[in-house]
């Protein structure tokens, strides 16, 4: 057998409806999903043993991300989902699993080949905005992207590498070419022998602009990625982050923000990067705490200090599922909710829903010459309802935006490239 992988403010009726709506898309994209499982029908094989072919990998994380063990009974949809959890790590280019005789009847030996990308990797992307107008509110800066012009150019660059840190952990380091970004991340399998994956990351932003001195962002999260049965997991998150603007004329602005969620994760998409079937549900809770402080000078010279505290507790619901309607085309939809509560004057929550069409116009999948573009295309709507100061109790103001968009993503050993154009309609009310 060879299994390989294929690739609230105001609480009247009409403010609910979104939600409803919202509720009822999340429901349609969960649909197919069954929590009892048909394992009892295949055929059971005994694994004996396990070999594991990587380039430069230690067999050891590919072993901790497949939950299999060696001297247990596994059955086809069990390899499936291994081959699943394997191919979702993101330097994995594809996993592939076959069985061969152990030394008696009814036992087997499993071989796993993974092709992997390089250490090496880089990440390149632009995109172009036409008619880009107020779309969204940032309740940590509590400000808007305002970014209102007939077109807005956005490009990204970063280079890095990934380094071993003995049989089970991962070191990774980059550098963005714009503006000053950096990260640093940590990743270690299996912690304390049970598949638990810790992630550590760090990172920061500097930049000059016209108005302001210096403008930074920096901060740190800590991750479990704790696995319960098949691809069921559960995500804690625990972080950090400090922005922070200093002025020609005088002043300054810093948030700090601190953060922890814990999130049920089920996760079967076939691919973490350019994904053609399968699912992906998240549900779970969310923690947050905000310092808010400024410093300026008014028109007097006279200074003024404001400087405010509070927390927020909120919900996370979100579902993407992709269906293959060709060999090289999917289709996909998908839908967020995100609904935070905290003081009667800052409150956010927003709802986003999409429809996608994928396209393969490359794949070519031989170690060594990996290559793959795909065209992609997506609709999507935004809307959000929050507090936009807390010194007005009860004013609440809604975004509504629509955005039309398609790209090219190409994907090799090396890295990933996005090009992509968006025209974006919206509106604050």
């Amino acid at each position: 057998m060879r299994v390989k992988r294929d690739p609230e403010r105001d609480r009247s009726p009409g403010r609910r409806r979104p939600i409803v709506w919202l509720a009822a898309l999340l429901v349609a994209i969960a649909l197919g999903h069954d929590v009892a499982s048909a394992q009892s029908e295949s055929p059971l094989f005994f694994i004996e043993k396990i070999h594991v072919e990587t380039e430069r990998l230690s067999p050891e994380i590919v072993l901790s991300e497949s939950l299999l063990r060696e001297g247990r009974e596994y059955s086809e949809a069990d390899l499936r989902e291994a081959v699943h959890r394997i191919n979702q790590l993101p330097f994995v280019l594809l996993a592939e699993f076959s069985l061969s005789k152990g030394s008696e009847r009814g036992r087997y030996e499993l071989d796993v080949k993974v092709y992997e990308t390089r250490r090496w990797f880089f990440q390149i992307g632009a995109d172009w905005l036409l008619e880009d107008q107020i779309t969204r509110f940032d309740p940590r800066l509590d400000s808007f992207d305002d970014r209102i012009g007939d077109t807005v150019d956005d490009f990204r660059a970063l280079i890095g590498r990934r380094f071993a840190v003995g049989k089970q952990g991962l070191l990774f380091a980059s550098f963005g070419a714009e503006e000053g970004a950096f990260a640093l991340g940590y990743q270690r399998y299996n912690l304390w022998d049970r598949n638990i994956l810790l992630s550590i990351s760090v990172g920061g932003l500097e930049e000059i602009g016209n108005v302001m001195v210096g403008d930074s962002s920096w901060g740190g999260r800590a991750q479990l990625g704790i696995p319960i049965r098949g691809n069921h997991a559960l995500r804690i998150l625990a972080g950090y982050s400090q922005f922070s603007s200093y002025y020609f004329f005088g002043g300054e602005r810093t948030s700090k923000h601190r953060e922890a969620e814990v999130v049920w994760v089920f996760n079967s998409l076939d691919d973490p990067v350019l994904p053609r079937e399968g699912k992906l549900l998240e549900a779970g809770l969310t923690w947050s705490d905000f310092d808010h402080s400024r410093f300026q000078i008014d028109i007097e010279g006279q200074p003024f200090l404001e400087d405010v505290s509070e927390q927020r507790e909120g919900v996370i619901l979100a579902a993407r599922r992709h269906w293959p309607v060709a060999t090289r085309q999917s289709v996909s939809m998908g839908a967020r909710g995100f609904f935070e509560d905290g003081q009667e004057s800052n409150r956010v929550w927003e709802a986003e829903a999409d429809l996608g069409h994928e396209v393969f116009l490359l794949r070519r999948q031989e170690l060594g010459k990996w290559r793959e573009l795909r065209l992609e295309t997506r609709a999507s709507w935004l809307r959000q309802d929050f507090s936009p100061s807390r010194d007005v109790p009860g004013l609440v103001q809604q975004i509504d935006s629509w955005r039309l968009g398609t790209g090219l993503v190409y994907r090799n050993g090396w890295g990933l490239f996005r090009l992509s154009v968006d025209y974006v309609d919206g509106e604050i009310q």
